[in-house]
C-alpha cells in the first residue's frame, strides 16, 4: 500500500552540492540548476504553473527543453555591486542603494532629507515579479525615439503596505519606487548619480 501512495506523490531529488533541484510528476518535470540564484516565491510560482518540462538555469526559464527561446530573467543591475541614484524635489533630497543579489533578489534602501534631517526611510528586500514575462509593469522614456519597458521587484513587507522597484529594460540610469497604503501613493523617479552629474556637466 504504501509503494502505490509514493508512486503518485512528487518526487524531488535534492543535489546538494550544486544545488541542483529537480521536480517530477506523471507527465512534467521542474529542474533548477541552482536554486540558491532565485528567491523562493519566484520559484514556487513557477512550481505551480507547470506547462511543458522546464528547465531554471542562470538566467534563462528554457521551457519544453527549447533552448533557442528561453525566457529571459532580467539583469540589468550588475551583480554584487551597490549604485546610488537620488530623486530631488524643492530642498528635499531622496537617495536610494540598491544592489542585485542574484538573479532575482535586489537590497534596496531609501533616505528623504531635508535640510541634511532625515525624516523619510524604506529599505527591505525585492524580488522580481514571476510573471515579469507577461507584459511591462511600466515604461521609461529614454529619450525622444526610445521607450523601454519597466519591470516589477516587489517589496517583501511584513505588513499590508504595497511597494515594489521599477526598474527599465536594457539600462541601469533608472529606478522608480511606488508604495501604495491605505491609498496614499508615493512615487519616486531615482537617476543613477553618476549620470546625473554627467547631465550637469555636459550643460
Amino acid at each position: 500500500m504504501k509503494n502505490i501512495i509514493i508512486t503518485h506523490l512528487m518526487i524531488i531529488t535534492v543535489c546538494s552540492l550544486a544545488y541542483s533541484q529537480t521536480i517530477t510528476t506523471n507527465d512534467w518535470k521542474l529542474e533548477i540548476r541552482d536554486s540558491s540564484n532565485y528567491n523562493q516565491s519566484f520559484l514556487k510560482y513557477w512550481r505551480f504553473v507547470k506547462p511543458n518540462p522546464l528547465t531554471i538555469k542562470n538566467d534563462s526559464i528554457i521551457i519544453n527543453n527549447d533552448v533557442f527561446n528561453p525566457i529571459i530573467i532580467p539583469t540589468d543591475l550588475p551583480l554584487n555591486e551597490q549604485l546610488l541614484y537620488d530623486y530631488h524635489t524643492n530642498d528635499t533630497i531622496y537617495e536610494l542603494k540598491a544592489k542585485r543579489i542574484n538573479f532575482t533578489d535586489i537590497e534596496f534602501s531609501i533616505n528623504g532629507k531635508y535640510l541634511e534631517k532625515i525624516f523619510f526611510t524604506r529599505n527591505g528586500l525585492s524580488v522580481l515579479s514571476p510573471t515579469f514575462y507577461l507584459g511591462s509593469a511600466g515604461i521609461y522614456k529614454q529619450n525622444e525615439e526610445e521607450i523601454l519597458s519597466m519591470n516589477a521587484y516587489e517589496v517583501k513587507q511584513s505588513h499590508n503596505k504595497k511597494s515594489k522597484l521599477l526598474i527599465a529594460t536594457g539600462t541601469d540610469e533608472v529606478i522608480d519606487y511606488a508604495e501604495n497604503e491605505n491609498n496614499i501613493k508615493i512615487y519616486f523617479s531615482f537617476t543613477k548619480k553618476e549620470v546625473r552629474k554627467k547631465a550637469r556637466m555636459d550643460k
